[in-house]
């Protein structure tokens, strides 16, 4: 004796991939097409490494006009000092 048909339902299509429709009595030509699977989003890409390491800060370097100035005027004082100290020896002498 042979077994009852199966219900009514989808199932793998015996034709081809996929999934066919089963009224209970014979095939329908309703079919469903088997879903991939998702595929991964690949990993985000890495910044390529420097070749070679970034040179160290350059010191600052200060303006010209910072430089030491006060030495033109430290000149001129000690020479009117020496040449009064002179003059003054000159006639005590």
């Amino acid at each position: 004796m042979s077994s009852p048909p199966p219900p009514p339902g989808w199932y793998q299509d015996p034709t081809g991939p996929g999934l066919r429709w089963w009224d209970g009595n014979r095939w329908t030509e309703h079919h469903q097409q088997p879903v991939a699977p998702p595929v991964p989003a690949p990993p985000p890409a890495m910044p390529p490494a420097p070749a070679f390491p970034p040179p160290p800060a350059a010191a600052p370097v200060p303006p010209k006009y910072q430089q030491k100035w006060w030495h033109i005027p430290l000149l001129v004082a000690l020479g009117v000092l020496s040449t009064v100290g002179w003059i003054v020896f000159q006639l005590l002498a």
